[in-house]
């Protein structure tokens, strides 16, 4: 819960006091009106962050409106629109929607950009698996050189719009577009219109739910040496983890952090004793967290005078309860913790990438 003097609990407050006469001069026919109220609600939010876009969805009930926070295209905004949607506290007649919803797609919608229209007939795909995500390449009718920014653009916009904002934002690893084959079954090319119901099928087979995930409950570690912040760091990375990192229901990073008790000048533990007892902590803690997938255990990092375990997890709320229960058995070293939204997995993939190029150059 965000303390009521937090920026976000102040927006939320006005947006209480302001959002339904907004939304009436937004619907309205006054076109002076609607855009005198999107610049008031788009100063309103400018402080939070810059460039955060919010939008007044169709009426869904006449009891309800939503509010639509979203990220218009930069992907540096996801975790903080998580986060101020779930910040926004019980609001009578409103409901916050994180990130545009998807489009429903017929044959009548198309988008023209300038010259160029494209709608759902013009387009085939292929969607593939990659450690990243999901790949789409789109095939698009009469795309040459010279149309490609536009119709590409086109065909991409139709995708998006198909699949959410969220999907498209979080879980599309790449996006091609590439010209339509004269044959495109005999290319192994799908419909367009089957792209919503075949990208869950594939979503759903990558990243299938908390305690179904098939791993090696040993995991796949691989050991790295460096520095971090000018210090020595002794790094293990289950690099098993490649193939559903990024997975849309662990979006939060878990750090469990054990000092140590004795601590050489360069950062690392001053004896043996010292080393084993923070391992054997270090093992126990992950292996209670990771009990039932609640979390999975990414990398552990040892520099600047502690062990640190960096889990992604689905349930932080609880997995920092386990946590405090688990710390309850252990008398000889402090442990602390902190948690941050990461959806991309950003530290995970940076020593993942990391270790690979190290490997490249031996």
């Amino acid at each position: 819960m965000q303390p009521a003097s937090s920026p976000h609990a102040r927006f939320w407050r006005w947006f209480q006091a302001n959002g339904h006469r907004l939304r009436a001069m937004m619907y309205g026919r006054d076109h002076d009106a609607r855009e005198e109220a999107s610049e008031e609600l788009r100063k309103a939010v400018a402080h939070l962050k810059p460039g955060l876009v919010l939008e007044f969805g169709p009426t869904p009930t006449e009891e309800l409106r939503d509010l639509i926070v979203s990220a218009d295209g930069r992907r540096e905004r996801v975790d903080f629109i998580k986060d101020f949607v779930a910040s926004a506290p019980e609001l009578p007649g409103w409901n916050v929607v994180a990130f545009r919803p998807r489009m429903p797609i017929n044959e009548d919608i198309a988008i023209r950009l300038e010259d160029q229209e494209v709608g759902p007939d013009d387009l085939w795909f292929r969607i593939a698996e990659d450690d990243d995500g999901l790949a789409l390449t789109l095939h698009v009718r009469g795309l040459t050189p010279e149309n490609e920014r536009l119709r590409g653009l086109g065909a991409a916009l139709l995708a998006e719009h198909s699949v959410g904002e969220r999907d498209a934002m979080t879980l599309l690893s790449d996006l091609q577009v590439e010209p339509l084959p004269d044959v495109p079954e005999a290319a192994g090319l799908r419909p367009f219109r089957e792209l919503v119901s075949l990208f869950d099928e594939v979503k759903e087979r990558k990243y299938p739910p908390p305690g179904s995930l098939v791993l090696d409950p040993e995991g796949e570690w691989q050991a790295m040496e460096g520095t971090m912040g000018g210090s020595p760091a002794l790094v293990l990375l289950n690099t098993g983890l490649r193939r559903v990192a990024g997975h849309p229901a662990y979006d939060h990073r878990l750090a469990v952090h054990v000092p140590f008790n004795r601590a050489r000048p360069d950062g690392m533990p001053e004896t043996e004793d010292e080393y084993t007892a923070v391992q054997e902590i270090g093992t126990r803690l992950g292996e209670g967290l990771e009990e039932g997938q609640q979390s999975l255990l990414a990398a552990t990092i040892m520099t600047k005078g502690r062990r640190d375990l960096i889990l992604h997890t689905h349930d932080v709320d609880g997995a920092l309860r386990r946590l405090e229960s688990l710390k309850a058995g252990v008398q000889t070293h402090r442990v602390e913790a902190s948690a941050e939204r990461d959806t991309f997995w950003g530290l995970y993939r940076s020593l993942l990438h990391g270790g690979q190029k190290e490997e490249a150059e031996e």
